[in-house]
């Protein structure tokens, strides 16, 4: 299965959110290092910080991307990095009460064609959204589309490279689109 770039709008990264994403993931990254916790689902070609990169850099550009909403609901976004793990939200965004979690996929690479979202079972939050981002390359990204919850539990759990979880293709997704915040986020509180 192919995904089409061309069936997607573009948004642009910035200088400013690749500085800011960076600086977070060796943040992170350090600190999980320091307590002695070694990412089982590493892709060394891809180097160490970058699964800390794109997925809060994904984080960072769903900020944005609300930014240019109006939407009706209080907006939470947990920090980017804190040592405070215990109570620090489980989220990545909360429209209201619904809680969203960011799923970034990195550029394709090494042969590799990155084209589904995957959510690890170990890493399971329970939101109530989940939202593809995809990063074609250094420069841009596409918000591909979302799951509810109950897509995600309602689907099956397979054998992923490394964990076991959730897998949908980028393409099957429902689309974001401009009414997703109204008839999704805001009707159903």
């Amino acid at each position: 299965m192919n995904l089409i770039k061309d069936n997607y709008k573009l948004h642009r990264i910035t200088d400013e959110e690749k500085k800011i994403s960076l600086e977070a993931a060796k943040k992170r990254r350090d600190h999980h290092r320091s307590y002695g916790s070694k990412r089982h689902w590493q892709d060394e070609e891809k180097g160490e910080y970058m699964d800390e990169y794109w997925g809060i850099l994904g984080e960072l550009v769903f900020r944005k991307h609300l930014s240019h909403r109006i939407i009706d609901e209080n907006i939470e976004f947990p920090p980017l990095f804190t040592k405070d793990h215990a109570n620090t939200p489980k989220y990545d965004s909360k429209i209201g009460s619904k809680r969203i979690e960011i799923k970034s996929i990195p550029p394709d690479s090494h042969g590799k064609k990155r084209i589904r979202m995957m959510i690890k079972e170990s890493e399971f939050h329970d939101d109530d959204y989940y939202v593809a981002i995809k990063f074609w390359n250094e420069e841009s990204y596409s918000f591909c589309g979302y799951l509810t919850k109950e897509e995600v539990t309602n689907s099956d759990i397979v054998d992923l490279p490394h964990s076991r979880g959730y897998c949908f293709f980028l393409s099957k997704l429902r689309k974001m689109t401009s009414t997703f915040y109204k008839n999704e986020i805001e009707m159903t509180d």
